[in-house]
Order: C-alpha cells, then sequence, then structure tokens
C-alpha cells in the first residue's frame, strides 16, 4: 500500500443498475480488475494545505459513489475503487475534491475505464494554478483554467442560429461567432487560447484543449473501432480506424499503430506514427489507412499530408493483430487480434475475409444487423469494451470507415 493510504470506510451509493464500489486493495493486487487512484502535489502540501480529500466517481452507466476522507499524512494518498463481478464495466469519470477545514482547495477531474483483471493505476496532481478554479462538473482544471468547456466569456452569446449558446472558454475579447451557423468553427479574428465552442453549431474545437494521450491514464479513451484487413481493389487496401469514448478531445499525436502477425516470435511493425497535434474530438473518429487505400471516404489528413507519418505499404494478414501504443512503442492503449493471432485481448476476434471488415459494438446488445444500414445501431459509436475481442467486435459484411470528417456518434 502507498504511504498515506486513506483508509477503509463505508461509501455513499444510490442504487443505480451498474453499481460500483470503493474499497481498499494492496498495491501488489495486479490481477483484480480494479482503478487505483493516486492523489500527489508538488505544490500543496498535506494535511497543511489540503486536510481532506473527496472521490466522485460516475460511470458512463449511471452508476455513482461519493466518498470522503480526511488526511493526516503527506503524499501519496489512495483509493481503490471496484466493479462488482459480472457488470459492465464502461469509462469512469472520476472527481477529486482536495479541502482545507472543509473549503475547497483544489479540484481535479481525470476520465479512465477498468482493464479487466488488471489494477490500473490513475494519478491525480494537484498543481498550485488549479488552486481555486472550479470547473462545471466532469471538466478538468488544467494550467490554471477549465479544460474542453465550463466557464463562459462574460456571457458573450453566439451570433448564430445555435440557440444562443456561449463560448466554454475564456474571454476573448468580446469576439463571437458569425451571422449564421458555422458549422462548429473555431472564433475568429482574436485568439480565445483554444476554448470549446459550447453551442450547437457542429461543436468544433480550437486548438489547444485537447487531453494528451501521452501516458497510461488514456487508457480507455481512445480505442480501436474499425479494422480493415484488406478491401475489394487488393490486400493491401487497408485502414485503421480509431473512435475517441470519452467527453473530451484527445491529442494522439504520437501514437503508434503497430501490426503483430500470427507467428508469436515475429517483432512488431509500425503501420502509423500520428502527427504531433493530432486530435479526435469527443464522441468522434479519426481513419487512418494505408497506400493502397482506396475507399469512398478519405484518409485524414492535416496540413495537406496524411496524419500518418510513415508510409504504410506493408499489408495486414488473414490472421493478425493491430495495436495502438503510446509513442514508446510498447505501453499498449488498445489491441484486436482476429482469427489464430499471437496478440488479443480475452478471446480472439473472427477473422474477416475478402472486403469485409470487424467493428466494435456500440453496445453488448449491438450485432452486425443492427449496427449495419438503417440499422438502430448504425450512428451509435464504438464504446463496447470488455477487453475481449471476440466479445467487443462483429465482422461487417460492408466495410464502414469513418474519419474526422464523419459526424461524431454517441
Amino acid at each position: 500500500m502507498t504511504r498515506g493510504a486513506l483508509p477503509s470506510a463505508r461509501m455513499s451509493m444510490r442504487a443505480l443498475p451498474f453499481a460500483m464500489l470503493a474499497v481498499l486493495l494492496a498495491a501488489c493486487a495486479a490481477d483484480r480488475t480494479a482503478i487505483l487512484v493516486e492523489v500527489t502535489s508538488a505544490d500543496l502540501n498535506a494535511p497543511e494545505d489540503v486536510d481532506e480529500l473527496r472521490f466522485e466517481a460516475v460511470s458512463e452507466y449511471g452508476a455513482h459513489i461519493d466518498s470522503r476522507h480526511a488526511i493526516q499524512e503527506t503524499w501519496p494518498h489512495s483509493l481503490t475503487i471496484v466493479p462488482p463481478e459480472g457488470e459492465r464495466m464502461g469509462t469512469l469519470t472520476i472527481t477529486v475534491t482536495g479541502l482545507k477545514a472543509g473549503e475547497l482547495v483544489v479540484r481535479r477531474v481525470v476520465t479512465t475505464s477498468f482493464q479487466r483483471d488488471a489494477t490500473r493505476r490513475v494519478v491525480v496532481t494537484f498543481t498550485g494554478d488549479c488552486v481555486g478554479v472550479v470547473c462545471e462538473d466532469g471538466v478538468d482544471c488544467a494550467s490554471g483554467r477549465c479544460v474542453g468547456g465550463g466557464e463562459a466569456d462574460a456571457g458573450m452569446p453566439d451570433g448564430g442560429n445555435d440557440a444562443g449558446a456561449v463560448d466554454a472558454g475564456e474571454s476573448d475579447a468580446g469576439t463571437i461567432d458569425g451571422a449564421v451557423d458555422d458549422g462548429g468553427a473555431p472564433d475568429g479574428a482574436v485568439d480565445d487560447g483554444g476554448a470549446t465552442d459550447a453551442g450547437r453549431d457542429g461543436g468544433s474545437f480550437d486548438a489547444g484543449m485537447a487531453i494528451p494521450c501521452n501516458s497510461a491514464a488514456c487508457i480507455g479513451l481512445v480505442v480501436i473501432s474499425e479494422v480493415s484487413p484488406q478491401g475489394a481493389s487488393s490486400a493491401s487496401d487497408e485502414f485503421v480506424e480509431l473512435y475517441n469514448r470519452s467527453n473530451m478531445p484527445v491529442d494522439v499525436g504520437g501514437l503508434r499503430i503497430r501490426y503483430a502477425p500470427q507467428n508469436p516470435t515475429a517483432a512488431l511493425t509500425d503501420r502509423a506514427v500520428l502527427r504531433t497535434g493530432t486530435v479526435i474530438l469527443p464522441h468522434g473518429y479519426l481513419l487512418v489507412t494505408s497506400s493502397g487505400y482506396t475507399g469512398a471516404v478519405p484518409g485524414d489528413s492535416r496540413d495537406g499530408e496524411s496524419v500518418n507519418t510513415i508510409t504504410w505499404t506493408q499489408g495486414i494478414a488473414a490472421s493478425g493483430s493491430i495495436l495502438l501504443t503510446l509513442a514508446d512503442g510498447t505501453t499498449r492503449i488498445d489491441a484486436v487480434g482476429w482469427g489464430t493471432p499471437a496478440v488479443f485481448e480475452g478471446a480472439a476476434a473472427p477473422a474477416p475475409s475478402g472486403s469485409q471488415s470487424l467493428e466494435r459494438r456500440a453496445h453488448g446488445g449491438a450485432t452486425a444487423e443492427s449496427m449495419g444500414p438503417g440499422g438502430a445501431d448504425e450512428l451509435g459509436g464504438n464504446a463496447q469494451d470488455t477487453d475481449d475481442n471476440g466479445s467487443d467486435f462483429i465482422v461487417r459484411t460492408m466495410r464502414d470507415p469513418q474519419s474526422s470528417s464523419s459526424p461524431r456518434e454517441p
């Protein structure tokens, strides 16, 4: 157990379809499905500056815990959240609040998810520049500002037909969106520090507000949503599609898409290294394509160049695996294996053939039919992630690539 670990306490829970328990576990229990939230700070002292911690966690299925603990020792302090066996384990938004004498000092928000049969460590760091900065529920503070939503900028309404929503960031000297629905474009003329637009005009984000995917904390935010090992035109007509399951933009610059062949002794090879600054919007897509790709939906690009910094010419076999990793090439964000692969999560997914593809389910009850054209889940997103490729993916008869230009799906 880490130094200063929180004492065991009864959690406040509501009777919801997905109940959650918060309990202390030994730090070595890496084979148990859990999230270990570790709180630390280099700027604030405990208990001099912060003498109480409040943990709030809300799952994407509506479950909620709210627990407060007095602290008497210095950092770090930790709490472990575990789900009941057999329940769904979706995205979890965790809010950690530091208090002094019952008054709010600082608050941070992280979004993560459970990883089956593993204890995922999430580090929450209190920084001095976020002291006293209060953002709306579910919105984090970074570098002294609310990231991705929250505070209005002096009530400046948009000038168009998007319900008069206000910008969600800092004051931008009164610059407002144009006279008509502008498709979600960033504000013009004056740089507003990357604040997002909270209106109903397409929801695009100004630059600079994305969560950087540079540590294991981003596991569960971005997933592999569709893979095409070959297309109708040739065996090298391939793509990998990524989906942002979270409610925040995620900067995936530097992430690697790697291929593992069927042979377990063969080395992994890169199919893509994503360009610096590549961002996937909340519930949006990114399409990374091979040099032989011929699909109707163009692969994503930045400044006229592919988001892939290397030329993807090598093919993907009928049995194999695609891995999404951090820039180090080893820390795995997600993986899918099909056929008889060397790398996979849980059980392998079935192997697609011809111009078929593998697509992640929208939810546990989604089927190939419901996710097909005109089906109930056709526009339902790709959020199902139980860390079991066989359960999470279906085979599409006709592949359906989606890119950053495609509509975002919940």
